[in-house]
Order: structure tokens, then C-alpha cells, then sequence
């Protein structure tokens, strides 16, 4: 399974589904979708059209780092985060308990942030796990605390991932609970893409497959049009990602990596839906 077509066949599909309201505008929708992709073919980044792969690295820079404060985002040219802050700080620029934030502080009450005595680094456990106990079917990493949800910017839509060893490959098994087909599957696919080898460069196994698993599958309507143009272009070969096997979850910095030979169709806008 290889990822470009996986994701035309998703947009086949939503264009297919029903008209739902979400946000300021509506969308067509599909529940229960998967995409899985075969890292021996190629680093998941879509050549239908130019994937921010600085962006997604910068972001997952800022995850890893368990940052909640989007000016570093931004200082370094990433915007994901631009239209949202936080619902209960006063801080126009805290994005609350997000992702990186449980995946090194679980059981952190974000509102009395300073004992970190009781709070677990979840990604510091994975990777202990991995190396002791490989065929564990709990190596899980979860970001949906609902102790903290309700200081989050959005609530996360990639809520967990998990890794299950097949033979001397890691497979990334991630759980997410709505996806903006468009603007958000491309990223964030390729973010645990990237994630998976960096637990692989940690815990000396090959990248296996990528699969990810969407409750439910957004088509904005405005993005039509330019959906219906993605789908009319070919797949081409993936680039490969350039990354030290030095580099890991804890000193990964998003000036450590990059594409090769990363061939795109012509770019596209879409508008986000705030």
C-alpha cells in the first residue's frame, strides 16, 4: 500500500459522502476511514502537491519538545497554530495542554503546572518498552487526557498512537478522531511517519508501515474544486528522508532533516476552516 493512493481513493470517497455542518462551513464526510503506507516505498509525503515539510518537521519539533507556546512555532515559519489559543488563559499565545505537552507530562494538571514529581514522560517509557519488551501490544502513546481537554486550543484529532513489531520492522498504528482531508491528512500522516523512524533510529528496528486510522474524514466544500484536480494527477515516486540514525525523540531537532529527490504536482490553495 503506498500513500497517494490511498489518499485519492479517501477523496473519492468523502466527494461520495454526505453534506454534514462543521465549523464555518460544511463538508462531505465519511466515517471509519484507514490509509496505510509502506515506508520501504518511500517517505508518505504526497507528491500530488507540495507538502510544508519544514512545517510538519517544526511542528513535530515543538511536540517532542512538550512546547505550548506558539510564538515558537511561528519564530521559526511554522503557522499551523495561528488562528487558535488556548479557551481559558488569558495568553493569546498558549495553545494549553496539546500533544507534546501529554506526551511528556501525563497526569499533569495543566492549571498547577509546576509538581512534575507524579507526571509520566509517555514517549521516555515507549521507547524502555520497546528495547525490553518488543512484542508488547500496549506500546501506546496516548494525548486525549480529559483532565486537560477543556484547556486545549482544538482537542486532539491524532488522540494516540501505538507500535507493533513484525518481525525486525516497527509498524505506527495512530488513532485520529476527525481529519481535514485537504490540509490536515497530508501533515499529519507525514508527521508520524517521521515519528515512527525516529522511534526506529532509538530502538535499532526498520520503518514498517504507517496506518492511520480517521473516525471521520472531512471534504470541506470549498475544497472541492481543488480535490477534483488532485485526483486527476499521477502518483509519483516518494522522496526519501534524509535523517541521521543519531537523531532520536529526545534530541531531534527539525534542522536535522529533510527531503531527496521530492517531485510534486503544481500547488494548490486551501483555505482553512477555523
Amino acid at each position: 500500500m503506498s500513500f497517494d493512493k490511498e489518499y485519492k481513493r479517501v477523496i473519492e470517497m468523502c466527494l461520495k459522502g454526505a453534506l454534514r455542518p462543521t465549523r464555518d462551513i460544511s463538508a462531505f464526510s465519511v466515517p471509519g476511514v484507514t490509509i496505510r503506507h509502506d515506508m520501504s516505498l518511500g517517505f508518505p509525503a504526497t507528491t500530488l502537491r507540495k507538502l510544508p515539510f519544514r512545517s510538519v518537521s517544526v511542528e513535530t519539533d515543538f511536540y517532542l519538545k512538550g512546547l505550548t507556546d506558539k510564538r515558537w512555532l511561528e519564530d521559526r515559519g511554522c503557522n499551523f497554530w495561528k488562528y487558535w489559543n488556548s479557551p481559558t488563559s488569558d495568553d493569546k499565545n498558549d495553545l494549553g495542554p496539546i500533544y507534546g505537552f501529554e506526551w511528556r507530562n501525563w497526569g499533569l494538571d495543566y492549571e498547577n503546572k509546576s509538581d512534575k514529581s507524579k507526571s509520566i514522560d509517555q514517549l521516555n517509557n515507549l521507547i524502555k518498552e520497546i528495547k525490553n519488551n518488543p512484542e508488547s501490544k500496549r506500546l501506546v502513546v496516548s494525548q486525549w487526557n480529559p483532565t486537560n481537554i477543556k484547556h486545549c486550543a482544538i482537542p486532539p484529532c491524532p488522540f494516540a498512537f501505538q507500535i507493533l513489531k513484525y518481525g525486525n520492522k516497527l509498524n505506527m498504528v495512530f488513532y485520529q478522531r476527525s481529519v481535514d482531508v485537504c490540509l490536515g491528512l497530508p501533515n499529519d500522516f507525514a508527521q508520524h511517519a517521521l515519528l515512527l523512524q525516529l522511534i526506529c533510529n532509538e530502538t535499532n528496528y526498520e520503518a514498517g508501515e504507517v496506518i492511520g486510522m480517521f473516525g471521520q474524514a472531512e471534504l470541506y466544500q470549498n475544497h472541492r474544486e481543488n480535490a477534483e484536480k488532485l485526483l486527476k494527477r499521477d502518483v509519483q515516486q516518494y522522496p526519501k528522508l534524509l535523517l541521521s540514525k543519531k537523531v532520536h525523540l529526545n534530541n531531534f531537532n527539525y534542522t536535522d532533516v529533510q527531503l531527496n529527490n521530492y517531485t510534486t504536482g503544481e500547488k494548490l490553495f486551501f483555505k482553512i476552516s477555523v
